[in-house]
């Protein structure tokens, strides 16, 4: 026969609901002093609660509410301290739907209330709350993952692989369709690209030669030499140039550094032959990527070009400072007293 478990602390403690004091006391002593020393963890429980004759009285009233079956008003600010004795007194409580701030109590071993299936007892977890991810996956497993495949009927079965093969051929369309559109504007960029960099180029290639030109002019005016066009190097200038360059190391220097540093013909030419072939590229719309590498590559170097064109205008002033200080120092008075 099944052992009935006990219900209340005086059973637990083996005395009567209206035990006073003394009572508790002998039926606490005979477990303590009896022929087995260790006393159970219940029992010691039961006794510490049971000793006390306020919480004693306190728990006869929920004893009596128990057996009525009737509900509890707890504010919610007396809550807490109400659960802390509740669980002293292994009394369960349990929340009523839709009536706030009442409550059913339950002894030790008996059944959760009749009007809900899922009670719970109040300060204990309840289940999780499913989030949005949840939801979103179970949705995904119920569709993606068969799950309503396996549910459904023949006709049913027969429908969602009619869905699952348009779906799939859709996607496969709409994947090939995103590639030739991701190419399509890949191209028009690199013509746009090629384009704007071919006008720039243009722009700043004519602008380098026309102020080159505007230099070997005045080279030509100053010193009475030339460049060049096979070798990049000057000819002979006008004696009194070629005396100021014996005599003067910043006009060796100045002259040296006119030679090295100017931008020579077949350079030019060679940029405008490249600008030549984009442009008929351009034209038949066979540009290539390395298209616009070239044209980054031909601005980067007209620019460096027609950086050095202040510094070479300054080296042809210089030469021509320079000659004019020993035409001036030829005609001077103690030029020619110290001459004589």
């Amino acid at each position: 026969m099944t052992p009935t478990v006990p219900r209340t602390l005086y059973e637990v403690l083996g005395v009567g609901p209206n035990a006073d004091d003394a009572e508790v006391e002998s039926a606490y002593a005979g477990f303590a002093f009896g022929p087995n020393p260790n006393v159970p963890t219940d029992v010691t429980e039961a006794y510490r609660f049971l000793q006390d004759a306020t919480r004693r009285a306190w728990y006869n009233e929920l004893i009596e509410a128990c057996e009525r079956d009737e509900l509890l008003h707890i504010e919610p600010a007396k809550l807490g301290s109400f659960k802390a004795h509740c669980d002293l007194a292994q009394i369960t409580i349990f929340p009523k739907p839709g009536a706030p701030n009442c409550y059913a109590v339950r002894l030790l071993g008996q059944a959760p209330p009749v009007w809900t299936h899922n009670a719970r007892p109040v300060g204990q977890p309840g289940p999780p709350i499913p989030t949005r991810a949840d939801r979103f996956w179970e949705a995904f497993e119920a569709v993606f993952l068969f799950g309503a495949l396996r549910r459904a009927s023949i006709g049913g079965k027969l429908g969602l692989a009619v869905l699952y093969s348009f779906v799939i051929a859709a996607g496969a369309l709409g994947i090939r369709w995103a590639g030739r559109e991701l190419t399509a504007m890949r191209a028009a960029a690199l013509v746009r690209d090629v384009q704007a960099g071919h006008a720039a180029a243009s722009e700043k290639l004519a602008q380098l030669v026309r102020r080159t030109s505007d230099m070997d002019a005045e080279f030509r005016s100053v010193t009475g030499a030339d460049f060049d066009p096979a070798t990049g190097k000057s000819t002979r200038p006008r004696p009194e140039v070629d005396e100021a360059i014996v005599r003067h190391e910043t006009v060796r220097d100045a002259w040296a550094a006119l030679e090295n540093g100017r931008v020579r013909p077949a350079e030019i030419q060679a940029a405008h032959s490249t600008l030549a072939a984009i442009h008929d590229r351009i034209q038949s719309r066979t540009i290539v990527p390395d298209d616009r590498k070239r044209l980054e590559d031909l601005i980067k170097w007209i620019e460096q070009g027609a950086a050095k064109l202040p510094r070479q205008s300054d080296f042809i002033k210089h030469i021509k400072t320079m000659v004019e200080t020993d035409r001036f120092e030829r005609k001077s008075p103690s030029s020619e007293g110290s001459g004589s």
